[in-house]
């Protein structure tokens, strides 16, 4: 009930607080929507940042900064997005770091070919390619 935001835990919640005042009598019937509201808060709030981060790479503050701020900005479609735009958009910063417009092929890092790669890769020079084949003779 989480991939909804907002609606899912408060249905939830809903849903074991009329289950917890048909079962039960007195205070102990508001014991499982408690439960659960302390159980979804902290996997939303420590452990998913904390696992997403450690999976993905990415700091856990940056996780949940980016949470506050799409939830902000958009609100429960912000929140749905808000970890794919932060996993994109470090994805997108790590492919073009160091990049220029003629770097090449984008997410490669650039090297410069080398005078002895470029004579290795065509055999040598000409005059050398000639007087070899002249001795093979």
């Amino acid at each position: 009930m989480n991939f909804v935001l907002y609606v899912g835990p408060i249905a939830m919640i809903a849903m074991l607080l009329v289950t917890g005042i048909v079962l039960f009598d007195g205070a102990v019937s508001f014991l499982p929507a408690a439960t659960y509201l302390a159980m979804n808060g902290t996997e939303l709030q420590i452990v998913t940042p904390t696992l997403v981060g450690k999976r993905l790479s990415v700091n856990p503050l940056l996780i949940f900064l980016s949470l506050v701020f799409w939830l902000w900005f958009w609100g429960p479609i912000g929140g749905i997005i808000a970890i794919p735009i932060l996993i994109w958009g470090l994805t997108i910063y790590k492919g073009l770091s160091g990049q220029t417009i003629s770097s090449g092929t984008p997410g490669m890092p650039y090297t410069a070919p080398s005078a002895t790669s470029a004579k290795a890769a065509d055999g040598g020079n000409i005059a050398n390619h000639r007087y070899r084949r002249l001795r093979n003779r």
